[in-house]
């Protein structure tokens, strides 16, 4: 990329807002700040909700806030109120970043209302490169992604479908559902890294059942409240 490309992109991040909702995630927040470092440019909009770490001693300006309701949903849905920006970009605390993914977005925000990346699944294991594989591979097919594709999204379409969805688990398909009857999203070919963290615990297969199985409950029109206590065993 040249240099004037660089700042063409810079110029663009001057319009986006990053929206990261976390509860006990300082430790990957941390991690994730130490990229944005790089792109001041963008503003970042931290929403906790009843963490017992403290983000805020991050070492690097942001908007801090706290959502009054649990769940990822309604946690989303006050950062975007919070933020200044018509631009917004959602992203997971665990997710890592890359230039090429980055200069990607800047330019779909020129041409596209809304759409996400490819994922790459941060372990060496070659079930994971197949996991991955098939999570893009549905996203592209269904115009459906979860929350940590790093999904992004103009401001007016979002108000088109009258704002982002306020529940606490599911809105990564929900908010999808809801903009694809508007237009079809566009796929960033560079890839957001995310983290294995829940295949390593719970055991691929098992939580590939699981995760499909949360997705029909949720489409058969299970209260997404209930599925959340079950989802973080509250």
């Amino acid at each position: 990329m040249t240099l004037l490309d660089q700042e063409q992109v810079r110029s663009r991040l001057r319009e986006i807002s990053i929206i990261i909702p976390v509860r006990d995630d300082r430790e990957k927040l941390s991690k994730l700040m130490q990229e944005l470092r790089e792109y001041p440019e963008f503003e970042v909009v931290v929403v906790d909700y009843q963490s017992t770490d403290d983000p805020g001693s991050l070492d690097f300006e942001f908007v801090f806030c706290k959502s009054p309701v649990v769940g990822r949903g309604n946690q989303i849905y006050y950062g975007i109120e919070r933020a200044t920006r018509d631009r917004l970009w959602i992203l997971h605390a665990d997710t890592t970043l890359n230039p090429a993914a980055i200069a990607g977005l800047a330019r779909a925000f020129d041409i596209y209302q809304w759409g996400s990346f490819n994922v790459q699944i941060r372990h060496s294991h070659w079930m994971y490169r197949v996991v991955e594989t098939m999570m893009n591979l549905r996203s592209r097919l269904t115009g459906i992604s979860t929350g940590d594709q790093g999904v992004f999204v103009e401001r007016e379409l979002l108000d088109a479908i009258e704002g982002f969805p306020q529940i606490p688990l599911m809105e990564d398909i929900a908010l999808c559902i809801r903009l694809k009857k508007i237009c079809w999203p566009y796929r960033i070919k560079a890839k957001i890294g995310i983290s294995a963290r829940r295949w390593e615990r719970d055991g691929i297969w098992k939580t590939i059942v699981q995760m499909w199985r949360y997705r029909y409950r949720y489409f058969r029109g299970h209260s997404t409240t209930k599925l959340y206590r079950e989802y973080y065993h509250d």
